[in-house]
């Protein structure tokens, strides 16, 4: 039955693996949107008329679209770090249902031996 615990223990250390890729992603596509959106504002600055107009609607379709990004990145991590309580939850569940196991035979046995 260890096997199972290890099994729930190598998925645990993946889980939290991955949040923690998925976070340092998400920092780094934002110091990325940063750059990209001070250079775009820049080169917009000295536009005039229906350029300029384009490319504030384009920044903003940008923007709005990273946070899109952003928003599911943090749902999917939520979700993983939300699936990784249940594991340790029915890890826990298990391993007490196996004590209780545990202990019941280890009372039979108490019991055959006293004559019980």
């Amino acid at each position: 039955m260890s096997d199972v615990g290890g099994q729930l223990r190598v998925t645990d250390d993946a889980i939290v693996k991955i949040s923690q890729y998925i976070d340092a992603s998400e920092n780094e596509l934002r110091g990325c949107m940063a750059t990209h959106m001070g250079q775009m504002a820049s080169w917009q600055s000295s536009w005039k008329g229906q350029g300029a107009i384009a490319a504030s609607v384009a920044l903003e379709s940008y923007r709005a679209k990273s946070e899109k990004l952003f928003a599911l990145m943090q749902a999917f991590v939520s979700r993983l770090r939300a699936g990784n309580t249940h594991i340790d939850s029915s890890e826990q569940h298990a391993m007490q249902n196996f004590s209780r196991i545990g202990n019941t035979v280890e009372g039979v046995r108490m019991d055959a031996i006293l004559g019980g």
